[in-house]
């Protein structure tokens, strides 16, 4: 009965043992990833300050053509000029459709962001006629030409001195 008894502390010694290893790993991988976790967090902040340092370089306005693949993308910029765009890995690719209207950096033409549509820089048509005459702006009641307007008699009169100009030369 003694023996049994030695056997079965010797069994509850060894299963402690193993318990206590088992608990000094979980304590071990705990560690770790508490580690891992401020090491993520320090990269995550150097990665918005990076997005943000981007972002506050003087932006372009232009319109988003076609996605070529998962990083890149064709768009044109309000000069007229089409380019082949990186886009930032942050955005939404489900948002970026043919005429999106999208923020370019200036030095890069990458896509930094998706404008909201009433940002939209394209004219929009009025759809109603203002009831507003040339008189209630302070013009004259029938001065409807551009020859009637004193700036414009004023760019008439100066091209016609350049003109005059050019001839005696």
């Amino acid at each position: 009965m003694v023996v049994g008894v030695v056997e079965e502390e010797d069994d509850l010694y060894k299963g402690m043992k193993d318990l206590e290893r088992q608990l000094e790993f979980v304590e071990l991988q705990e560690e770790y990833l508490k580690d891992e976790m401020r090491h993520l967090q320090r990269e995550l902040l150097r990665a918005k300050e990076e997005i943000r340092r981007i972002q506050s370089v003087p932006l372009v306005i232009g319109q988003f053509n076609e996605m070529v693949d998962a990083q890149y993308g064709i768009v044109s910029s309000t000069a007229g000029s089409s380019y082949y765009v990186r886009i930032l890995s942050t955005l939404d690719r489900e948002l970026l459709k043919p005429n999106t209207s999208i923020a370019l950096h200036r030095h890069s033409h990458s896509v930094i962001d998706i404008l909201p549509p009433e940002s939209d820089s394209t004219v929009q048509l009025m759809v109603e006629k203002p009831n507003v005459t040339y008189k209630d702006i302070g013009g004259k009641a029938g001065g409807s030409k551009a020859s009637d307007i004193p700036s414009m008699k004023f760019m008439q009169q100066s091209l016609s001195y350049a003109t005059e100009l050019e001839r005696n030369v």
